[in-house]
């Protein structure tokens, strides 16, 4: 979690490193840090992702959740949880940090693309008379690359 002042959550970041992730241990964090309709919001992202997300090597770090209060985006918050997962991805010996984000959401995919993370995959499906995808973005770490 991003904290400001008097404990104020700005944004949070839940992560996997390989084979690892403990969807379970998700959805409690999720009912700890968020309101019941915005928890139920990310468990059902992280079910989606189950099924569309890409499969992890054992030396990936995958950005499960990568979430900003409203009232904080603009103000550097997703760029500080980028730079600190890059950071945990050279502690933790990783060769790329990866995410899923979805099509539709353009500032976010303009971000991490500004990032410098590129397309590896797309996954679209017919979603209720129209479509819905997510683009699987990756960021390869090379050995100097402090993100």
């Amino acid at each position: 979690m991003v904290c400001g002042s008097g404990k104020q959550v700005y944004g949070i970041l839940v992560v996997s490193i390989g084979q690892e992730e403990s969807i379970k241990e998700n959805f409690k964090l999720y009912f700890k840090i968020f309101n019941w309709t915005d928890a139920f919001k990310m468990v059902l992202l992280d079910i989606v992702d189950m099924w569309f997300g890409a499969k992890l090597n054992e030396d990936d770090l995958y950005l499960a959740t990568v979430a900003v209060e409203y009232k904080c985006r603009g103000k550097g918050v997703i760029k500080f949880i980028l730079k600190k997962s890059m950071e945990l991805a050279h502690k933790k010996g990783c060769k790329r940090v990866f995410l899923d984000v979805d099509r539709d959401n353009i500032p976010a995919f303009n971000l991490y693309k500004q990032f410098g993370f590129k397309i590896f995959s797309k996954k679209i499906i017919p979603w209720f008379g129209g479509i819905k995808g997510i683009y699987n973005m990756e960021y390869k770490l090379n050995r100097g690359d402090k993100g």
